[in-house]
């Protein structure tokens, strides 16, 4: 869907158009005349001859000519019929408003949707809603809102990050922060005509847009929602995030409100990881974050590892602890920068990264400048500044006016380092949020100097840049695997569980190695397996109704004899079947015990918007106790595999603690992507897969999955 048609406007009509302030109508007709000039506008309404002193016609058929778009400001019904007119008249665009269609839960709201789908289908007439509250464009300088948005100001607003958003509110929060620059905003509604992923795509693909910004309940194309993000990744253009509806309840609100289905906020984290997304937790950190990106875009961090400067030491000991909390790298400063710093700091006084430029030096313009230029060097992604307002040199104008004479206003060290056209990303930390005045980051910005959100934000803020500059570093678009989403719906599909035996022999065909096997349908049978193999044994129930074995007396462990293994066997059937005796129970599965070592779990689970994710963690029960997993969209490959890995807490365990020799964590990742290979070619069949635990050797010994459960969709 090209969206550019909706700004190539010559003449637009508003239906429903009133003076009832407030409403749709009033407010669409009242942006619209805010237009004129740049577009015709015509005010329809068949019960007054004018409405906000312009003159109105009766409906779409009595205007002087066929215009391009038409704004519905009328209720779900008759908006419906509006549509339709419009659709029949040869208009080629509209945008309905109205709410009470599909993100209801009654019929009758379903079919007003689908009738609008399919006037929209018959005519070739694309419309944007319903339930919205429309668009604005900053850059043709349209406002096409079915809202109040008289704190926009066009003229004095600065442009840079188009806002997407599956919320009217959200859209006018961001309105309402003057100091956002805002090219587009796009409320998309219920979506499924114009949908989230054309806004998304179109943004990426615009010069005018530096940074998208979205608020996301749920996407109906999970290919067209990938495919758009890939695109921002492969242009390295910033993508941030609002995903609501992660919570049980959140998602159930959200099912309610857009008619979307959330999804799996833990499966959409994935997803956006693989993407370079920077995912944020509240409306006030995506306005905040999308914004600072627009403002450092041209300098925008390279590496990770900043370089922090405050003015005392109680606010460099919170810098510090901030830091850590917020895993936020501090790179030691070199012998270089200590020196230059040590010939500026008074005696007592360290140079150390933070830095604690003492209060002696924090009202000084050039010693100031002295710091800052201490830290041009290429170890750093960028430099953090504690803001302090001692730097006005007029304060009454820097509050009262957007005064454009920098020297005589706005002289501060951080406007003096950027006019030497320094690289480095420069970026001032107010010490709490809502202390940044709009002039003063006005002046600021207009040199690339960004804005943190204020207090401890600030860090997650600087967190996520360290986190999208060595996205942007490291990735390969080449080598890059589509999502494997799946070409069916998993919706009310019914599912069948393989055995452990089945699972286990699947799993072996595809080069996932495991112990030697095989099924005792009777105690004469077992005889015979067991002089195949090699002691120890395990003796395990082989049933599709067992899932949880050991619960019922179904496992048998460390056999070291015929005779213990004949004993054990007699023991599980005669366990299984007290505790469920209508279990099908096919044998009792013989398997050389594995030697011990690192229980690891890898597994699949196939989400409903996305298809089979990968999950891997700590085995055992350690996975339900500390939830300490990573997650990732198949396939993966073995260096992404790699990745995930280190990217538990538990990955010391792995790489060799206190003195313990390090695992075959290469046989791990090979053996994870191998089981992201097979579920991404089964992923129109696989719900579940668990490999629990895989048992990890010494370096360069293998792995050995030792359960495996496979539960696949009923054709």
């Amino acid at each position: 869907m090209d969206l550019n048609q909706f700004f190539d406007l010559r003449s637009i009509a508003v239906v429903g158009a009133n003076d009832r302030e407030g409403s749709f109508g009033y407010c669409a007709a009242y942006n619209a005349l805010q237009c004129k000039g740049r577009v015709r506008v015509y005010l329809i309404n068949n019960r007054k001859s004018s409405v906000q002193g312009e003159k109105t016609y009766d409906s779409l058929s009595a205007l002087p000519e066929l215009v391009d778009c038409v704004l519905i400001a009328t209720p779900r019904d008759s908006a419906v019929e509006v549509f339709e007119e419009a659709a029949q008249a040869g208009v080629k665009r509209a945008i309905v408003y109205a709410s009470g269609f599909s993100e209801e839960s009654g019929s009758e709201g379903r079919a007003a949707e689908d009738r609008l789908m399919k006037i929209s289908k018959e005519y070739g007439i694309p419309f944007i809603g319903p339930n919205c509250i429309g668009i604005l464009d900053n850059i043709h300088k349209l406002v096409l809102l079915g809202v109040d948005a008289t704190t926009f100001d066009m003229k004095k607003r600065k442009t840079g990050v188009a806002l997407i958003a599956q919320s009217g509110s959200v859209c006018i929060n961001a309105m309402k922060a003057e100091y956002m620059g805002l090219s587009y905003i796009f409320s998309t509604g219920n979506g499924n005509m114009v949908t989230i992923d054309d806004a998304i795509s179109f943004c990426v693909d615009s010069s005018d847009v530096r940074v998208v910004a979205i608020y996301l309940e749920g996407i109906k194309d999970a290919a067209a929602f990938t495919n758009a993000l890939k695109k921002a990744a492969r242009i390295r253009k910033p993508i941030v995030i609002l995903k609501s509806g992660k919570s049980k309840k959140g998602a159930a609100a959200t099912a309610s409100h857009t008619g979307n289905m959330a999804g799996s906020g833990k499966a959409f984290e994935s997803v956006f990881k693989k993407y370079g997304v920077i995912s944020v937790d509240s409306v006030h950190e995506l306005l905040e974050t999308a914004h600072l990106l627009s403002v450092i875009a041209d300098d925008m961090p390279r590496k990770g590892g900043f370089a922090f400067i405050n003015s005392s030491g109680g606010e460099n000991t919170v810098c510090a602890d901030l830091c850590e909390k917020y895993d936020i790298e501090l790179p030691s400063l070199n012998e270089t920068i200590i020196e230059r710093l040590s010939a500026i700091l008074p005696s007592y006084g360290t140079a150390s990264n933070p830095l604690d430029q003492t209060v002696t030096l924090s009202t000084g313009l050039d010693a100031n400048l002295e710091i800052l230029n201490a830290f041009t060097d290429d170890s750093f992604g960028a430099i953090v500044v504690g803001g302090q307002s001692s730097f006005y040199a007029d304060e009454d104008v820097a509050k009262n006016g957007d005064c454009t004479d920098t020297e005589k206003v706005f002289d501060t060290p951080w406007v003096r380092y950027k006019m030497q056209e320094h690289s480095l990303a420069l970026m001032v930390a107010p010490p709490y949020s809502g202390v940044a005045n709009l002039v003063w980051r006005r002046n600021l910005e207009r040199f690339g100097i960004g804005i943190l959100a204020g207090g401890e934000m600030s860090y997650s803020q600087i967190r996520d840049l360290e986190r999208y500059a060595e996205f942007c570093k490291t990735y390969h678009l080449e080598e890059e695997a589509d999502i494997s989403i799946p070409t069916t719906s998993m919706h009310g599909r019914k599912t069948i569980s393989r055995s452990e035996v089945e699972s286990k022999t699947e799993l072996a065909r595809h080069g996932i190695p495991v112990p030697k096997q095989a099924v005792a349908k009777t105690e004469m049978e077992l005889g015979g397996i067991c002089r195949k193999m090699a002691f120890p044994l395990a003796l395990k129930i082989d049933s599709p109704d067992i899932l949880h074995k050991s619960d019922i007396g179904g496992v048998k462990l460390s056999i070291d004899s015929l005779e213990a293994a004949r004993e054990a066997y007699r023991d599980i059937l005669r366990s299984c079947r007290s505790a469920m005796p209508d279990a099908r129970i096919n044998g009792v599965i013989v398997q050389e015990m594995a030697p011990p070592g690192l229980e690891i779990i890898v597994g699949i689970s196939s989400d409903e918007t996305f298809g089979p994710m990968i999950v891997t963690g700590l085995g055992g029960v350690f996975v339900e106790v500390f939830k300490d997993v990573a997650m990732a969209p198949c396939p993966v490959s073995k260096m992404q595999a790699a990745a995930l890995l280190r990217s538990l807490k538990s990955y010391r365990l792995l790489a060799g603690y206190r003195g313990k020799p390090p695992c075959d964590i290469d046989a791990l990742a090979t053996l994870i992507a191998q089981v992201s290979e097979y579920a991404a070619a089964h992923k129109d069949s696989l719900k579940e897969l668990d490999l629990n635990p895989v048992i990890v050797y010494g370096e360069r010994q293998g792995v050995m999955a030792v359960d495996a459960v496979i539960v696949e969709y009923v054709p």
